[in-house]
């Protein structure tokens, strides 16, 4: 499959999931789950958790019976378990919505709430969407009321939050002139006739009894005391579940659920903006800021199932929704490398100052297959539609690599098993090391996280497109050649060169806000011009190679204690090409520029910078007489 960087990928057409399913439909269908629940066999691939999100859509009636299952959520289910065998160790983590109302096949909405025809709720529901597809991965609570209890996991191997469509299928009671919306309602108060019963959930509290009873070993131990957000380690990684549902407010969980663009400026009668609040001053907010900044885990992954950040949208026919302003939280500030979301039904990865955010919501439902609005947000980096998926992560010391497999949608009877495409790679550095050619060749990006991460080109060549970003510091070592053909523009770390070569090719090859810090090595300028707004950190003996045409401008570095026996080596086209320190003569001390020499001619010194910063290349002639020069 072809995917362009920072690209959208329209693997297959197709305008609603649901008008698709409902051709293929037909009654007494039953899909070979039996092949399903024997495992596949264990590969070199094996994953150690699996991301899935919006796939709760395991079965359709006929006349109020289960007349057969879904054949797309069961494609993506038997995906995971190539990456995720039953016999393993690997686990599951679930991004909401795993349960959606029965489906009978013909065209229908959701809204106005019509909760008396929904046959089943809680416990049974879930059995009826996700038990066959999911259950050998769930540990089930003990007298847990699910028909899949003995054929769970004797361990925790399936996260899951909650999603909205898990709201709308608890059970409930109905309320009768009932001044206020109740819970299970407040997502969409707008879309509920005046005159409609309303429903109370049955929890004491409000709370959803049947996703508690189904999922009560949800974080446990956890500090927050709650099945609906909570946080745990496996692994290496620590989780940090967040239930962004509206519902939330009222259950005093989340202080608003306001979208930022219906607010006057954006903000809220005390000037802050919807998610400064929920962050600041909600019960959620305050729980995950003390125990996010408490962590030491070497990864910190946010779960909700509302994406904080989407290029889709709910209007003009795109049948997605909305960024969740509301949970646009400073996850920068407490530490997060990545926010992983459910909600809308495609895929999209996108950046923000530091933090990797993914929509993850294909993995099965009959609803529509969500398109993106035109041009996507300036933050994101691939988008796929029109097809399935699922992700896989792999854990290696201080990086983790995630591949996005698309998963194409059904289109003949009975059920056969689906090829997956890998639709988009990424690897995440956290002090961690790539070696090998694939490691660096492989991902579409190489993101490195707080932590730092070091690329050891020890005998082959990379050229690299778009390919870096993060805030944390990037060590370039081996005798390799890495090449920066396009600009890198989201990553604004230091960049520390050790060995071998750094060849900027493109402008803008590192954005000006890099900070480099020489070690040793070559740092090759090819044919454009690169400024930095960062002084030029010199720890070592580095050698600057300027082509022909090609300039080089740092900051002023006069206040830069360069090291003691550290030499910057100057090579290449000095005559049309020029490097430049602050913007007039006092850029560099003389203490600094006694460390620079001409590869060509060593014993020339170099002594002064011009008015505009200008490294002034020693003018002199040269005569070689058995191999010592004389200068005149």
């Amino acid at each position: 499959m072809n995917v362009t960087r920072r690209g959208f990928t329209k693997i297959i057409g197709l305008s609603s999931a649901a008008a698709m399913i409902r051709r293929l439909l037909t009654a007494g269908t039953v899909f070979p789950f039996s092949k399903l629940f024997a495992g596949v066999g264990s590969n070199p691939g094996d994953a150690d958790f699996c991301l899935v999100g919006d796939f709760g859509a395991g079965y359709f009636l006929s006349n109020e019976k289960i007349a057969s299952q879904n054949p797309n959520a069961l494609a993506v289910a038997e995906g995971i378990r190539k990456f995720a065998p039953l016999e393993g160790n690997a686990y599951v983590v679930s991004l909401g919505d795993q349960i959606y109302e029965p489906y009978d096949g013909t065209p229908s909405t959701d809204y106005p709430f019509n909760v008396e025809t929904w046959p089943v709720s809680g416990v049974e529901a879930y059995d009826q969407t996700i038990g066959e597809l999911y259950s050998p991965y769930i540990l089930f609570p003990k007298g847990s009321k699910s028909a899949y209890a003995a054929k769970g996991s004797t361990k925790q191997r399936f996260l899951a939050i909650l999603g909205d469509h898990d709201w709308w299928h608890q059970p409930r009671i109905k309320i009768l002139n009932q001044p206020a919306y109740p819970l299970n309602t407040a997502s969409y108060p707008a879309q509920i006739a005046p005159n409609q019963p309303l429903y109370q959930l049955y929890g004491s509290k409000g709370e959803p009894v049947g996703y508690t009873e189904y999922f009560s070993n949800q974080g446990q131990g956890s500090s927050s005391g709650s099945c609906c957000y909570w946080d745990q380690i496996k692994g290496q990684v620590h989780w940090f579940a967040l239930s962004s549902d509206p519902n939330e407010v009222l259950l005093g969980t989340l202080a608003n659920g306001y979208y930022s663009s219906s607010l006057p400026g954006g903000l809220l009668p005390d000037g802050l903006s919807p998610a400064e609040q929920n962050l600041r001053s909600s019960v959620q907010g305050k729980w995950f800021r003390e125990t996010a900044s408490a962590s030491s885990a070497p990864w910190k992954f946010v779960i909700t199932h509302y994406p904080p950040f989407t290029s889709s949208s709910s209007e003009n026919g795109l049948g997605g929704h909305p960024s969740a302003t509301y949970m646009q939280w400073d996850y920068t500030a407490n530490g997060v490398d990545a926010v992983f979301s459910g909600h809308v039904h495609n895929y999209e990865r996108l950046y923000k100052d530091g933090v990797l955010y993914v929509v993850n919501g294909a993995g099965g439902t009959f609803k529509a297959l969500a398109g993106y609005v035109d041009p996507p947000l300036s933050i994101s980096q691939r988008r796929v539609t029109g097809a399935y998926g699922f992700m896989t992560a792999k854990e290696g010391k201080g990086k983790m690599t995630f591949t996005y497999y698309s998963v194409p949608p059904q289109t003949t009877l009975p059920y056969k098993e689906q090829p997956v495409t890998v639709a988009d790679c990424f690897t995440l550095l956290n002090n961690g090391t790539i070696k090998t050619a694939a490691e660096m060749d492989h991902p579409s990006s190489i993101i490195i996280t707080r932590g730092g991460g070091t690329l050891d080109l020890n005998g082959f060549d990379i050229t690299a497109s778009r390919k870096l970003q993060g805030v944390g510091r990037l060590i370039k070592k081996g005798s390799g050649i890495l090449s920066l053909a396009e600009a890198n523009p989201d990553f604004s770390g230091i960049l520390e060169l050790r060995e071998g070569s750094l060849r900027l090719m493109a402008e803008g090859a590192l954005p000006n806000t890099v900070a480099l810090e020489g070690r040793g090595g070559e740092l090759a300028v090819e044919g454009a011009h690169h400024s930095f707004t960062t002084p030029l950190e010199l720890r070592g003996s580095m050698t600057i190679r300027l082509s022909r045409g090609a300039s080089l401008h740092f900051a002023d570095s006069s206040a830069t204690a360069w090291s003691l026996g550290s030499r910057l080596w100057i090579s290449g086209d000095t005559d049309a090409g020029s490097i430049r320190f602050g913007n007039n003569s006092t850029g560099l001390t003389p203490k600094q520029l006694s460390k620079i020499r001409l590869k060509a001619d060593p014993r020339a010194r170099f002594k002064e910078l011009g008015a505009d910063g200008r490294l002034i290349v020693p003018s002199h002639k040269t005569i070689h007489l058995h191999q010592t020069s004389v200068y005149a």
